[in-house]
């Protein structure tokens, strides 16, 4: 690795998905999208200061998503229903490090 002081960065590329619902139960396709995430850092003498944004324009979107069947007492029959946990939303996070 350089110690030179200096600029570093990267642009992820952009992820476009397209997710099914269960392969057996299909109530419904999620709909594509793109997630941006960009990072970059600055070395200066012993000391590193970086930057990440991630989901840059706060896409909504799902990380996983299920067809799963559900009986809440009260129920006669079970319900098929879509069931998801949702992406990350808009985040900054910053870092400092120091190298001896």
């Amino acid at each position: 690795m350089d110690d030179k002081p200096g600029c570093k960065g990267r642009l992820v590329p952009v992820q476009l998905r397209r997710q099914d619902s269960h392969k057996v139960f299909r109530p419904k396709q999620t709909s594509p999208y793109f997630i941006v995430d960009i990072s970059g850092s600055f070395t200066w003498k012993k000391f590193t200061f970086g930057l990440a944004v991630e989901n840059l324009f706060n896409t909504k979107w799902r990380e996983a998503q299920f067809a799963t069947e559900t009986l809440i007492p009260g129920d006669s029959q079970p319900v098929t229903d879509i069931c998801f946990t949702p992406g990350t939303p808009f985040s900054l996070r910053g870092s400092v490090a120091f190298k001896f």
